[in-house]
């Protein structure tokens, strides 16, 4: 369930102008230090920073650090899937 959540939230970061708050809540999460919490296990890295790189496309497997292999970026690769 949590790496569900997660997927969901990658993606709504990466095509969101909303506010995180916002955002933790609309994809399920009880509060944003919830979805903090979630993001510095999966990314190790802030909210805020993960957004910003999701915004940038960077490729996945330097956001999350995953072994994606095929250089997919974040808005083509779903983590899970690799």
């Amino acid at each position: 369930a949590r790496l569900c959540r997660f997927d969901t939230l990658l993606e709504r970061l990466a095509g969101s102008e909303n506010p995180l708050a916002e955002i933790a809540l609309d994809v399920g999460y009880y509060d944003q230090s919830h979805m903090a919490r979630d993001v510095r296990s999966f990314a190790a890295m802030a909210p805020a920073g993960l957004k910003t790189a999701l915004s940038r496309k960077w490729p996945l497997t330097e956001i999350v650090g995953v072994g994606v292999g095929d250089g997919s970026t974040v808005n083509t690769a779903r983590i899970g899937n690799e």
